[in-house]
C-alpha cells in the first residue's frame, strides 16, 4: 500500500488500486480495521484511509496538561528530528515550520520583526476567527468573519465545514452546522492577556 497509495481512499477505491480478489474482500476489511486500530492507518472524514506519514500525521502518546493542553510523544522519529520536548534554536524550528507548510512566512516574520517590536492584537485575532473563551470552554462561532480560516485550521481542509462533529453536548451527539459549537478542546496555542 505504501508504494501504490499516495492519497487518502475509500475502501472501494483501495480495493481497485490494490487489486483484491472478490473473494478476499472481506478478510481485507478486517485487515485494515486492525491495521486503523493499531496505528498503522489513519481513518478520515468520508470513510478514507490513509498513511500517518503520507497525511503529515503523527501516531503516538497524548500527554495532557492540568491547565487543558497536551502534546503528542510521536512512536517513530520525526522527519526533522526533535519533538516538543527537544530545545531547538528558533531558526531551525522556523525553517522546519516553514518546510512542513512550503511556504517561506516564519523565517520572513521573524527576520522582518526580530529588531523591532510588532503589537499584535490577538484579542482581535481570535474574535475575527471566532474564538471566544466561555468558562472552561472554548466557543467557536460560525458566523466570524474568519471562521473559514479557523475551520481549515482545525480540520485541516480550507474551507471545511464544522456541520457533523462530535460536540461537549452528549456522548457521540450530533450537531449541524450552526451559528456556535461548543466543546471544551484547546483548538489553539496562545493565551491572551486583559490589559488595565
Amino acid at each position: 500500500m505504501r508504494e501504490r497509495v499516495h492519497h487518502p481512499a475509500g475502501m472501494r477505491e483501495l480495493l481497485q488500486i490494490l487489486k483484491i480478489p472478490r473473494d478476499e474482500h472481506t478478510s481485507f476489511k478486517r485487515h485494515v480495521k486492525a491495521l486503523v486500530a493499531s496505528g498503522d492507518l489513519i481513518s478520515i472524514r468520508g470513510h478514507r484511509f490513509g498513511l500517518p506519514e503520507k497525511m503529515d500525521l503523527y501516531v503516538g502518546q497524548l500527554q495532557t496538561h492540568p491547565a487543558g493542553y497536551g502534546f503528542v510523544s510521536p512512536e517513530r522519529p520525526l522527519e526533522a528530528g526533535g519533538d516538543i520536548r527537544e530545545d531547538w534554536d528558533l531558526e531551525k524550528a522556523l525553517k522546519t515550520g516553514d518546510h512542513a507548510v512550503g511556504l517561506e512566512v516564519l523565517e520572513k516574520l521573524y527576520a522582518e520583526w526580530k529588531d523591532k517590536p510588532v503589537h499584535v492584537d490577538l484579542a482581535a485575532i481570535w474574535k475575527e476567527l471566532g474564538v471566544e473563551a466561555n468558562g472552561g470552554t472554548v466557543v467557536l462561532k460560525e458566523d466570524a468573519p474568519l471562521s473559514a480560516v479557523r475551520r481549515a485550521m482545525e480540520m485541516g481542509t480550507p474551507g471545511a465545514k464544522s456541520g457533523g462533529r462530535p460536540t461537549s453536548s452528549g456522548a457521540g451527539a450530533r450537531k449541524k452546522d450552526s451559528a456556535a459549537a461548543s466543546r471544551p478542546m484547546a483548538v489553539f496555542a496562545g493565551r491572551t492577556a486583559k490589559s488595565n
